[in-house]
């Protein structure tokens, strides 16, 4: 009796609770995929409370509104995207490499039905991508696809996150992330969430990654070897479900900005000296100078000084790097700058340890091809460093850029397709302005995107990088040189035949509300907007463009309808919150 008491009341109890949560409707399911039907037809749709497993929902991140029909159709290829902002798009989920991947393999191929569907979420690391993986064996998905490794140590249960527990043992993590697939788990998690609401902090805002700048790691950090741990076990699974799913895997190795993206914080050495310090800073800054004076080669001989005594300094890294590159020593440059890149205290791009990871792990599978994006991407293959040529900023790139990660990867697929889909091949890849007209990348869209990555590096933690300034004028020239094109007529047009040849996309319709909102057509964008809320209505973003849109436009029952929507899918969802306040005050 007392063992009874012990553990079978307990689980007793535990399994009622669950089961009344259930049948008073509390909670909501936590798959990535959830069944749907439209039309008679079966279909799996991602789903958009997936992150609230993982987030506090007033930062829960939203996945892409995606549908794929089961059984897969006939002469269907179907392609999985596992990953982080970097696969997902940032800053805007229409031009991801998987988009242009798509089109890619579409164009070279006319006869076969590509569908890549992309899972990348932005914030996530691989503790959320597993299980992911683990639930998408039902997909009959031909490939995976796998690009992930920046947010290992600031993404959930990373020892940088602000989302909770900070690198718990792996176990315990998979415990947390299986207790909160119940409803038990969540009523625990919206109870804590409650509680953290009324406490002094609050939950704070979401700030992209100025919400970590505070939780510095330094390079010797006994937490960067869990994280490591962490990543390589996860890494196994993913990989060990894809083959348990019967589907190759391809695994890519990790691109950063290099060359245009110093270090945000950078720290000394643990124990050094006042005296040993003062000996650093006096070579560093005399290196200064000499770089600041043009003379690359006496800088680096006071930077290699200051090394001597403190080699983990990341902006020195990244200072030497600058002096190697005006040098013309290439192989130099790159080496001093990916040490900088790893020595960077704010750990938010992946580091040549996780790229090693992801080599060994590759080799270890015999069912998975590595892709090196990192080294195809780098100056052993285009004679440049990586750098503003494909990057916005840290790890996030332009919609150029996603065209070169998009054809590294279309070459890896081309090897492994079956013979049965090659009949059609038409020898050639499609060029980038094929790409971009097909998925409406226009002079506007690029203006947009230039100054709202202006924007973004205006702030912290961006404002503490060596030669931010410089970054941001960058951002702001691109902009300018747009600005005179962005209300060219044939922006509307690229629109009009993209969606007339693809009728049925999220995004282009999505973007084309945008675009007729903010270019004086907001009626037309309200019918734009009402066709992708309608078209994925469990899926927030459709909701509020469409609240927005009516708002602007005085309809305020409408538009409050919208808004009152989007907080039936996420009620902590605050600019819904905002809108209705504005209304009210109206």
């Amino acid at each position: 009796m007392r063992m009874t008491a012990l553990f079978v009341m307990p689980v007793i109890l535990l399994v009622l609770l669950e089961a009344g949560l259930r049948l008073a409707g509390f909670g909501h399911p936590t798959p990535f995929f959830l069944p749907t039907a439209v039309e008679g037809r079966d279909y799996l749709e991602t789903n958009d409370r997936f992150t609230f497993r993982f987030f506090p929902r007033a930062l829960a991140r939203s996945v892409v509104p995606q549908r794929i029909e089961v059984p897969k159709p006939p002469d269907t290829y179907r392609i999985l995207v596992f990953g982080e902002s970097a696969a997902n798009g940032d800053p805007d989920p229409a031009y991801s490499f998987s988009r242009h991947l798509e089109v890619l393999l579409a164009e070279r191929f006319p006869g076969v039905g590509f569908e890549v569907v992309c899972t990348a979420v932005t914030a996530v690391n691989s503790h959320v991508i597993l299980p992911i993986a683990r639930g998408s064996a039902r997909t009959e998905a031909d490939l995976w696809i796998v690009y992930m490794g920046n947010n290992e140590v600031i993404g959930p249960y990373g020892p940088g996150t602000v989302f909770g527990s900070r690198a718990p043992p792996l176990p315990f993590v998979r415990a947390a992330v299986a207790a909160r697939g119940t409803r038990t788990g969540q009523a625990v998690k919206v109870l804590a969430e409650r509680f953290a609401e009324g406490t002094a902090g609050g939950t704070p805002a979401w700030e992209g990654i100025n919400l970590f700048a505070e939780n510095l790691l330094h390079p010797d950090d006994p937490a960067r070897a869990r994280v490591y741990t962490h990543f390589q076990r996860n890494l196994d699974d993913i990989l060990k479900a894809g083959q348990r799913a019967g589907v190759p895997v391809l695994l890519s190795t990790v691109a950063s900005n290099l060359k245009d993206c110093a270090p945000f914080a950078s720290v000394h050495a643990e124990g050094l000296s006042a005296d040993r310090l003062a000996e650093w800073n006096a070579h560093y800054e005399s290196g200064k100078a000499y770089e600041s004076a043009g003379s690359h080669r006496e800088a680096l001989a006071q930077y290699r000084e200051a090394a001597a005594v403190d080699a983990g300094f990341a902006e020195l890294l990244f200072r030497m790097g600058r002096c190697h590159e005006a040098l013309e020593d290439l192989e130099e440059a790159y080496r001093a700058y990916t040490r900088a890149r790893d020595a960077d205290a704010l750990v938010v791009r992946a580091d040549s340890t996780i790229n090693r990871l992801i080599r060994e792990a590759a080799a270890r599978h015999a069912s998975v091809q590595l892709v090196d994006t990192a080294g195809h991407l780098g100056p052993a293959a285009t004679g440049e460093i990586p750098g503003r040529n494909l990057f916005f900023e840290h790890v996030h790139f332009t919609p150029a850029g996603n065209y070169h990660f998009a054809r590294v990867v279309a070459d890896a697929v081309l090897e492994i397709l079956p013979d049965r889909l090659r009949e059609s091949d038409t020898g050639e890849w499609p060029g980038p302005a094929t790409c971009q007209r097909l998925l409406a990348v226009t002079l506007w869209d690029q203006h947009r995107l230039w100054t709202e990555m202006a924007q973004r590096q205006s702030r912290p933690p961006f404002t503490s990088r060596l030669g931010n300034e410089a970054d941001v004028a960058y951002c702001e020239a691109r902009a300018a040189r747009l600005a005179t094109q962005k209300d060219h007529p044939t922006n509307r047009v690229i629109y009009e035949r993209a969606l007339d040849a693809s009728p049925d996309d999220y995004f282009l319709r999505a973007r084309f509300g945008t675009f007729l909102q903010l270019t004086g057509a907001p009626e037309e964008a309200v019918t734009h907007f009402r066709q992708a809320s309608e078209a994925f209505p469990r899926f927030i973003g459709g909701h509020q463009d469409l609240g927005v849109a009516l708002l602007i436009l005085g309809r305020f029952e409408e538009a409050e309808a919208s808004f009152r929507r989007a907080l039936t899918l996420n009620p902590a969802y605050e600019r819904a919150r905002a809108a209705l306040t504005l209304i009210e005050e109206r």
